[in-house]
């Protein structure tokens, strides 16, 4: 799961990533922990921690795996999407700017 959301970009489009992440119905969020740190990235607790949220109850995630990856995202702004041709929105509490029609 980490490895998708890493590298969504290069090995299918956000829209297949999605569809991925609508069918998931549990992860393990030790083993999460322990690949996010492995790679230990800001801009990767962001995403990871935007698009887990918006899934957290049907992928039966806890609020404090949600902190987890909220408390390492740093100060930098990043977007979700490198290229997007869609129009953008800032969500404040990941840092993150995200096409419009994502949830916030």
């Amino acid at each position: 799961m980490i490895d998708g959301i890493k590298d969504f970009e290069r090995i299918g489009d956000f829209e297949e990533l999605i569809n991925c992440l609508e069918g998931i119905l549990y992860l393990d969020e030790v083993k999460l922990k322990k690949y996010l740190d492995g790679y230990d990235i800001k801009a990767l607790y962001q995403k990871t921690g935007y698009l887990l949220d918006n899934f957290k109850y049907n992928m039966q995630l806890t609020d404090e795996f949600i902190r987890y990856c909220q408390d390492r995202i740093g100060k930098s702004t990043r977007y979700l999407l490198k290229n997007s041709a869609d129009e953008n929105r800032y969500v404040s509490r990941w840092q993150l700017v995200v096409p419009e029609g994502l949830p916030t």
